[in-house]
């Protein structure tokens, strides 16, 4: 203790050691508050990325376990997935400072625009994805990987930007890889979508064209930056930390949009592995309305698919394909029909007159205020636009 005072009282004192060590020292406090901000900064990314990281072992454990019709769909997906995680987890490596500057990415993400494109034309065309067809696609990922052998073994200190020995080379190569991403990006922006589809999954589709949209937009974000830092842009931002944070963010927009939609997480249509005649449908629509004007089971107010599919003998996604066929809109639009029949009916009933407006419509099966409403008013919209449709045109009535 004697010695460590006795060298704080020289380093404090006019002493020729204490003058010797003062620029030292006072690099050192300069330095300090950069140092800590990078600190800070490289935790913070850390934790992003292992985040990133663990929504991925997520996303492909479940899709692993999904039962699906789209399998080939499903396997690209997760290949889309594994290459965002290799990417994702070169940044991590280098933010918690374990950097191993092999340039792996450089060649796994020329992989990253075939997948997706192969991915969203496996949900948007009904033909078998082949392997054999889609290989010539993956070509320049065979390339990249030789050229990224040969920068290994051939040059030391690297395979980054920072070495000087092979940062031209490395250049070119993410300049080629982003082109040859936006290449399948466009093309698989042009994919029609299916008109033969459910409306729920044709819905379901169009939102995940748009989700892939943003993505290629955040991407064009990290070329843009790349392309600012390799010409030294003022003020542009480090492309690998902006690079990190995109994968990151689209691997929490998957999985959020995969949680949140499950006819694109399932990858399935409910109807596609079955066909129905408009025969057949017509037949099951005839024996769903004879059910209810039989029984007036719309009057129930817990009436469910499955309740009616199970009165009629059909499985319940059946019966849902044949009304969804028909113009009447699907199970729930029907039941509406015959309970505002119902409804119009007993308000007309001079001996219903004491009851008030809500006592008959839940009376006649509807269970909410806000679903008659709805329902009345589309009836008096739909009554009024065909009593003007038939009304006589002026100058040429009677």
């Amino acid at each position: 203790m004697l010695d460590l005072a006795v060298g704080f009282a020289v380093l404090k004192s006019d002493h020729p050691i204490a003058k010797t060590l003062s620029p030292a020292r006072d690099q050192l406090t300069q330095q300090a508050p950069a140092w800590r901000s990078e600190l800070v900064t490289s935790s913070l990314l850390s934790l992003i990325y292992a985040a990133g990281l663990s929504q991925a072992g997520f996303l492909v454990c479940a899709l692993s376990a999904l039962r699906v019709r789209h399998s080939a769909a499903r396997w690209l997906l997760v290949a889309v997935i594994l290459v965002f995680s290799i990417l994702l987890a070169e940044e991590f490596l280098d933010a918690i400072g374990l950097a191993l500057d092999v340039g792996l990415g450089l060649a796994v993400e020329f992989a990253l625009g075939p997948l997706l494109y192969f991915f969203i034309k496996a949900l948007v065309q009904s033909g078998a994805f082949s392997v054999r067809r889609a290989a010539r696609h993956f070509i320049p990922l065979g390339v990249a990987g030789l050229v990224l052998v040969w920068l290994n073994l051939g040059f030391s200190g690297g395979v980054s930007l920072s070495n000087p020995a092979v940062g031209a080379i490395i250049t070119l190569i993410v300049f080629v890889k982003i082109a040859y991403f936006f290449l399948y990006a466009a093309a698989a922006l042009r994919l029609p979508l299916p008109a033969d589809a459910s409306p729920a999954r044709l819905r379901a589709l169009t939102d995940l064209r748009r989700l892939f949209a943003v993505c290629v937009g955040v991407y064009a974000i990290s070329a843009l930056s790349f392309v600012a830092f390799v010409f030294h842009v003022p003020l542009a931002p480090d492309s690998d930390i902006v690079g990190g944070i995109i994968l990151a963010l689209s691997l929490f927009a998957i999985g959020y949009f995969a949680l949140v939609n499950r006819d694109v997480f399932d990858l399935r249509d409910p109807y596609e592995a079955t066909s129905m005649s408009a025969e057949e449908a017509s037949q099951i629509q005839s024996r769903a309305r004879a059910h209810m004007a039989k029984s007036a089971a719309y009057l129930d107010p817990e009436l469910s698919l499955r309740g009616l599919a199970a009165a009629l003998g059909l499985k319940a996604a059946r019966l849902s394909q044949a009304l969804n066929s028909a113009d009447t809109g699907g199970f729930k639009a029907l039941i509406n029909q015959y309970r505002l029949s119902h409804y119009l009916a007993a308000r007309a009933d001079a001996a219903n007159r004491d009851k008030t407006t809500l006592e008959l419509a839940f009376e006649a099966g509807f269970n909410s205020k806000a679903t008659f409403y709805r329902v009345l008013k589309a009836a008096e919209t739909s009554a009024g636009e065909t009593r003007v449709a038939s009304a006589p045109q002026a100058g040429h009535g009677a």
